[in-house]
């Protein structure tokens, strides 16, 4: 690969890039040149030959088996190619970064996994560098702080499945905190009595928020309440039945990346607001 063969270092080291590859393939293979442990690349269009202008220090996807594995590409002190740049420069020059390989992005089994292995890489590299969890970004927001191309990774996938980087960020922590990331992180902890007797509340964590059944990529956007008078109900699921997450005021915004749940004819718009996913009416929502 050109960017090993480069062999540029960075001269500091501040945070970390988490990418998603924007692929419907979750084979290691893809991507590195190594039959025995991954399997082959029948197609020879794996990164590691000349002319390919991508190259970060890992990449988590599954091996030859089916089961999750953390690769390394390139010695960690190189500056890689990965976000590109922005209109302040490039996180290429001071972060690590990796690749996680996406499936169809339904799979919560391989979610969970794949993340859990992340949490585990981020406490690894942060421990190494001293930094902290707010360090880690996505490529998404890396072009959002002015530092990496216009890409929507790896947001997309999480809010799919509920999440937020803000999750993937205190799963880094918690891996930080513990002496193995594998058995603590990528699932939520539920105490086993809230599990047997589930207390009524009218509103509901974040780790709660359904699935999207659906996508379209014409509803992807920002959004604004656009409710007469009340707030809009942020919601665990589609349908006003399901638990309440928050409130969401007036003319405030939310993020849609096209997932979507039909329920009694009405589309539920999966949407990141601030800190929180959840569900709402898409009635409600007026685009901007």
């Amino acid at each position: 690969n050109g960017c090993y063969k480069a062999g540029k270092k960075r001269s500091k080291t501040t945070g970390i890039v988490k990418h998603s590859t924007g692929a419907n393939n979750p084979y290691l293979r893809r991507y590195i040149d190594d039959p025995g442990n991954l399997g082959e690349n029948t197609n020879n269009n794996h990164w590691n030959r000349p002319g390919v202008s991508t190259c970060v220090h890992f990449m988590i996807g599954k091996d030859k088996a089916g089961k999750v594995a953390i690769y390394q590409l390139l010695p960690l002190d190189y500056r890689c190619w990965g976000c590109g740049s922005g209109p302040k420069g490039s996180y290429n020059a001071s972060h690590v970064q990796y690749e996680i390989c996406e499936d169809g992005l339904t799979d919560r089994k391989y979610f969970e996994e794949a993340f859990a292995a992340a949490a585990w890489l981020d406490a690894y590299i942060c421990k190494k560098y001293g930094l902290k969890a707010s360090s880690i970004v996505s490529h998404k927001e890396a072009h959002e702080k002015g530092y990496a191309t216009n890409h929507g990774d790896c947001d997309h996938w999480l809010a799919k499945q509920g999440k937020s980087m803000d999750w993937t960020r205190e799963q880094a922590e918690k891996a930080m905190d513990g002496p193995s990331a594998g058995n603590s992180v990528g699932k939520d902890t539920i105490p086993a009595k809230d599990k047997e007797e589930p207390k009524k509340a009218d509103t509901a964590p974040t780790s709660k928020v359904e699935a999207a059944k659906s996508r379209d990529l014409k509803l992807a956007g920002t959004y604004t309440v656009a409710t007469k008078t009340d707030p809009l109900a942020l919601r665990a699921g589609a349908g006003t039945g399901k638990p309440k997450v928050a409130s969401l005021a007036k003319g405030s915004k939310v993020q849609c990346y096209g997932y979507y749940t039909e329920a009694d004819g009405v589309k539920w718009l999966l949407v990141t607001a601030g800190d929180k996913n959840g569900f709402v009416h898409g009635g409600h929502l007026k685009k901007i």
